[in-house]
């Protein structure tokens, strides 16, 4: 309930409001409108991005449920610009964006689009479905223009479009390399033996033959 409350109050015109997770939260998959507004369908567009800090303190969101019918980018943010993310995960999400009068909107589990912002220790992982017609797509962000990203990775086949970013330490699953994608593939092999985990750093660590992948404090 609080989450959802931090989400209005931002989309309420408190576009820099900061936020601290001090729990996991599961969602249960019920509808969550995204944090902050970017919609480029609208005449003239609407541009009300999130700018503040958002810190998960190493907590998780669960079964994260967005579903767009307007035009604005789609995921747990719309998109940022000039704001902070750092410390969370989200695991298990369907991120939807139906077309609008024959134009389609990026969308990821992150953002749609992550503009001039800082990315660091973040995640998602589990069953991660992003669903739109736009080129820009991805198991973290369909765009992080501008955006330099610390140590964060995603178990969708596409981290975020390779357009402006600076990944450093980010990975994706796969099985080969997808061009299309920033960041650095591994396979499903690699991420549970404890390489990924090691890469990733401090934040994160592994049983190996118990956690398929790394966690926060593991």
């Amino acid at each position: 309930g609080q989450l959802y409350w931090f989400a209005n109050y931002v989309n309420s015109g408190n576009y820099s409001a900061r936020a601290v997770l001090t729990a996991d939260i599961d969602l249960e998959n019920r509808l969550w409108t995204p944090i902050a507004l970017y919609n480029s369908a609208a005449d003239p567009y609407i541009d009300l991005s999130y700018s503040g800090t958002f810190d998960g303190k190493k907590h998780i969101i669960k079964n994260l449920n967005v579903h767009v019918t307007d035009g604005r980018e789609a995921g747990f943010f719309s998109r940022t610009r000039h704001a902070s993310l750092r410390n969370f995960g989200i695991v298990n999400a369907t991120i939807v964006s139906d077309p609008i009068d024959g134009s389609s909107y990026r969308a990821g589990v992150v953002g749609g689009e992550v503009h001039l912002s800082t990315v660091n220790n973040v995640y998602t992982s589990g069953n991660l479905s992003v669903t739109t017609e736009h080129e820009q797509k991805g198991g973290f962000a369909g765009e992080c223009h501008t955006t330099t990203l610390y140590n964060c990775y995603t178990t969708h086949n596409t981290f975020t479009s390779t357009i402006g970013v600076t990944a450093n330490n980010c990975f994706y699953l796969g099985n080969e390399e997808n061009a299309s994608s920033a960041g650095t593939f591994m396979t499903a092999a690699q991420m549970a033996s404890g390489e990924m985990a090691y890469k990733l750093g401090a934040a994160y660590g592994q049983t190996i033959g118990t956690d398929a992948l790394p966690v926060f404090d593991g």
